[in-house]
């Protein structure tokens, strides 16, 4: 049996139209179903420029701006009933940033961390199993949101993400839906 459920998209390339999601953000508050709002804010024309910057620094090539797409619509995803249990992050890089732009309150995880390093590799294996068990205690009704790294996704769910990409996945690590950013 399949499940509909409805994604909006709230933005065009990095820095452009932060009130994009705004009518999005009032469509989905009318809808009885699970619903996500994700944004597309790494186009073409941001793409090499960030590229550019991780190249440098492996914690730049972001979109600097996801503050301006969420805050004006934060209120109202949190008034209609767009629901998210827990945000949990990596403890590291642009990881903790993200979740604090985007959902203000989050806790981090060491399980979450990346493992690609040679110097992180051997941790692999505890890592992906305190995240499954995690997940198998996890008890809440709502949505949990884990910000990682694309390592730790692809070992999980054994697909390969794309960076900045949402990823929906059921407790079981069944991929339901992706959306690039």
């Amino acid at each position: 049996m399949s499940k509909k459920i409805y994604i909006g998209c709230g933005a065009g390339f990095a820095g452009d139209r932060f009130d994009a999601s705004i009518p999005i953000v009032k469509q989905l508050a009318n809808v009885n179903a699970p619903k996500y709002l994700i944004f597309e804010v790494l186009a073409e024309r941001t793409l090499a420029l960030a590229q550019q910057l991780r190249n440098k620094n492996s914690e730049e090539g972001y979109s600097p701006f996801l503050d301006s797409y969420i805050n004006p619509i934060l209120e109202d995803c949190l008034e209609n009933n767009i629901k998210i249990d827990k945000v949990l992050s990596s403890e590291w890089c642009r990881c903790k940033q993200t979740a604090q732009y985007a959902f203000n309150k989050y806790e981090t995880k060491s399980f979450l961390n990346s493992f690609f390093s040679e110097k992180f590799a051997s941790n692999k294996n505890k890592q992906i199993n305190d995240l499954k068990k995690y997940i198998n205690e996890w008890s809440g009704d709502n949505n949990l949101v884990l910000v990682t790294h694309y390592v730790t996704i692809q070992e999980v769910l054994n697909v390969t993400s794309s960076s900045g990409e949402l990823i929906i996945a059921d407790r079981n690590f069944n991929v339901l839906a992706r959306q690039n950013f």
